[in-house]
């Protein structure tokens, strides 16, 4: 996948190929309207040629899905879609806050009232999404949640390209992030929308506990996926003992490995973590000491990446190539700004993460 990043006063353009059962590339701008200058979107430009056919299909999809979920205010927007012989064009709104992990270990504070409110947001996101629209993502993560800008903390949910319309014969194919994804993906069986809420309870975990229940001392798959399917999680007191016994009752009912008995994003919203606690109680619950574990876990994320980048880097210098947009891009996004490869703007690193990253570094986690 093609991503743009600002090393000091230079625009370097990297080339970086994606999981291949999504896309095999794509290139993310930031782009300025003609018609207002202060507003910012993200341009997602895939190349036909080197998709394969099935890739394109997919993009047609995420599309669609994401046009479906256009009324939802807490879902990256569309805001068009342009398609050329060559080129197909996502222009979406642009998230520049970065990803909700990276976002919390900036904080100075950070209590179980701050991460009750933005597990709300996802909750309430999900029920319209499972309910209204019979929509499951698939691949819910961190990187995956994104912060509208540096000031405001809403939270919008990224990343449609593995979600699916759930029909009457469930949900067959084996996808997601493996520290994230349900039991009954790992065993290979048919599934629904409660997948989502599985991936939501590791989120939650790590949120309250700063590290992943599952992945956290795990070397390779096979002992991640051991514990997966059997739904072997400890809340270690040492990260647990200023956490509300009723979050704790809820992350047990979304990490129930039976999705039968597993909560929905309905019953998670009537749980007594949500409706009995008050606010101020929560508000005593200092989370300071799994804010220290969690900036560890974006430590080693922010880590992984910039040798990436440095890799990559290192690899264009050595062979003393430049790797630029096609022409098309410039020509077809004119009427988003985009006049010149000199006024295109990079892209958030960490916007960039659901696109080409996370599912990798994920996998070491």
């Amino acid at each position: 996948m093609w991503f743009v990043c600002d090393v000091g006063i230079v625009l370097f353009c990297f080339c970086l190929p994606l999981h291949s059962f999504y896309l095999g590339f794509a290139t993310v701008w930031t782009a300025n309207p003609i018609s207002d200058t202060e507003k910012e979107y993200a341009v997602k430009v895939v190349d036909r040629n080197i998709v394969r056919e099935k890739d394109c299909n997919s993009v047609f999809r995420e599309v669609k899905i994401l046009n479906e979920l256009k009324d939802l205010p807490n879902v990256i927007t569309i805001i068009d879609f342009m398609v050329e012989p060559q080129y197909l064009y996502v222009v979406q709104s642009y998230a520049c806050g970065g990803d909700l992990f990276h976002r919390l270990t900036k904080r100075k504070q950070y209590t179980e009232k701050d991460a009750r409110d933005i597990v709300v947001v996802l909750f309430q996101t999900l029920d319209d999404m499972h309910t209204k629209y019979q929509i499951t993502h698939r691949d819910l993560k961190p990187e995956n949640l994104l912060l509208e800008d540096l000031i405001i903390e809403k939270v919008y949910l990224a990343d449609f390209g593995f979600a699916r319309k759930l029909t009457n014969e469930g949900l067959k194919t084996r996808c997601g992030t493996p520290a994230f994804v349900a039991p009954e993906i790992v065993l290979g069986r048919v599934y629904n929308q409660s997948v989502d809420m599985w991936s939501t309870g590791v989120i939650l975990f790590m949120m309250l506990g700063g590290y992943n229940p599952f992945s956290e001392g795990t070397g390779d798959l096979r002992t991640l996926f051991r514990k997966v399917r059997a739904g072997d999680f400890t809340f270690h007191q040492s990260q647990w003992k200023n956490v509300s016994p009723e979050a704790k009752c809820l992350i047990s009912r979304l990490l129930t490995v039976d999705p039968n008995y597993r909560h929905t994003a309905g019953q998670a919203l009537k749980s007594g973590w949500v409706q009995k606690i008050d606010a101020k109680a929560l508000l005593s619950n200092n989370l300071s000491d799994s804010l220290t574990v969690l900036k560890s876990f974006d430590g080693r994320l922010t880590l992984k990446v910039r040798n990436i980048i440095l890799l990559l880097f290192l690899l264009i210098v050595k062979n003393r190539t430049s790797i630029l947009a096609p022409p098309c891009v410039v020509l077809r996004c004119v009427r988003y700004g985009i006049t010149s490869s000199l006024n295109i703007k990079h892209c958030n690193l960490y916007y960039l993460l659901p696109f080409f990253i996370g599912h990798f570094v994920s996998r070491g986690q």
